[in-house]
């Protein structure tokens, strides 16, 4: 085994990929194919949010409110009855409200089955994460995340959703993760409460008892539903809050770890917003990687850069977040790596090529001649610049396909030249 390699011989640095909407970014089965022969071993982890995917409808029978029905609405149901059985069984369920139930996570991701293939290729990892809280700051009119001490409420398009630390591990976790996906491929980061996590970096006095709440509250939730789960397949990455302020976040790791014993490694919740002040970013996320056991891997759900990405390389993080491919490919960028054989500078360079520009109309050679993904194989700039300018959904997909080809290409680099 080599030093960029884990136990079962899977890349040791990985790209944790946010799968807005609870599916892979546009692909398809003959993408997936494609993507599988490109990438046998992919230094990959599909990570799929609690709001995305496992919102799910909960109906009661209405025969116990036949009380307060008035006459008039049981007429017209009993016609609805008479007129159509499959009706009547609708009419019959009243719902609820809502809550958050697994699902065969595989199947729902569109994951081929490569079972078949004899262990030829591998699939990708799964991380079901409670919240990304991507929005920017908490100026819009519905948080995403209400804590209390009992549970978090999550904001899904139906509206908020309680979830409880140990239904989440009972219900959703266990439940999704029933397919084979391998045994190092299924993970989760625990329920956490990431009250300051959406607040600025200038503080009121008032909020510091609430940080020191939340974090009680993350680490009790950590050590429940790290103490819950028995199932060797299924790994487990405690969450680690604590806002911008250094001595909290360090506190709150120190505390993680000696509480939370059965875990894969640790998770940085909130990094993402204070990554634009990159040195006090380097300098929270250096010093919880020096305290991290050398047992014990790191993860950061959320990057928006090339420059956070490479940060979090160097200062040691195993499992790095990121929704760059899709992101760029909304803007219209293409994503170019020059790659270097230096393990501790893997990029040599990186820039954007930004197919709205109109001198992209005539060139007909691809966006980069030396990537063999899909689009660079068979599309040139000037098409995929005219899917762009008519706002063709295919222009997105194309883009997105290069950027993900070129991520994983940096990842598979940092892995083999670490090695």
């Amino acid at each position: 085994m080599t030093d960029n390699e884990d136990n079962d011989g899977s890349p040791s640095v990985k790209l944790l990929l946010h799968c807005e909407g609870g599916t892979v970014p546009h692909m398809t089965r003959v993408l997936w194919d494609d993507f599988i022969k490109c990438h046998p071993n992919p230094p990959l982890i599909l990570g799929v949010e609690l709001a995305d995917a496992f919102a799910t409808p909960m109906y009661k029978d209405d025969s116990a409110f036949q009380g307060v029905v008035s006459k008039k609405v049981k007429r017209k149901r009993s016609t609805m009855e008479r007129c159509n059985e499959s009706v009547s069984k609708l009419v019959k369920k009243k719902l609820i409200g809502y809550s958050f139930q697994g699902k065969d996570i595989r199947k729902h991701l569109g994951i081929p089955d490569l079972s078949r293939d004899g262990g030829k290729y591998k699939p990708p990892g799964v991380m079901i994460v409670p919240s990304y809280d991507l929005f920017p700051d908490t100026s819009q009119t519905r948080s995403t995340l209400i804590s209390t001490s009992k549970n978090i409420s999550i904001l899904t398009s139906n509206g908020h959703v309680k979830v409880f630390p140990d239904s989440y591990f009972s219900d959703v976790i266990v439940k999704s993760f029933t397919s084979d996906l391998g045994d190092e491929n299924c993970h989760f980061v625990t329920l956490h409460d990431e009250f300051k996590e959406s607040l600025n970096v200038n503080e009121t006095f008032n909020t510091d008892k609430k940080l020191k709440a939340s974090i009680a509250r993350t680490i009790n939730w950590n050590t429940l539903q790290t103490n819950l789960n028995e199932f060797d397949h299924i790994k487990s990455w405690a969450s680690v809050v604590g806002g911008s302020d250094l001595t909290t976040r360090t506190k709150c790791l120190r505390d993680v770890i000696s509480a939370c014993n059965n875990v894969e490694g640790v998770t940085y919740v909130g990094l993402h917003r204070i990554a634009g002040n990159i040195s006090l970013y380097k300098s929270i996320l250096g010093n919880c990687q020096k305290i991290l056991p050398q047992h014990l891997k790191s993860c950061i759900l959320e990057t928006k850069s090339v420059e956070e990405i490479l940060v979090a390389f160097e200062l040691g993080v195993n499992v790095i977040g990121s929704s760059l491919p899709q992101l760029l490919a909304k803007e219209g960028k293409a994503l170019i790596f020059s790659l270097s054989n230096n393990s501790k500078k893997p990029v040599q360079s990186h820039s954007f090529i930004d197919l709205k520009n109109p001198i992209c109309a005539r060139d007909k050679s691809p966006i980069s001649g030396s990537c063999q993904c899909m689009t660079c194989r068979r599309h040139s700039r000037s098409y995929i610049h005219h899917l762009v300018q008519c706002k063709e959904l295919l222009g997105k997909m194309l883009i997105f396909l290069h950027n993900f080809h070129q991520l994983l290409n940096l990842f598979s680099s940092i892995n083999s030249e670490s090695a």
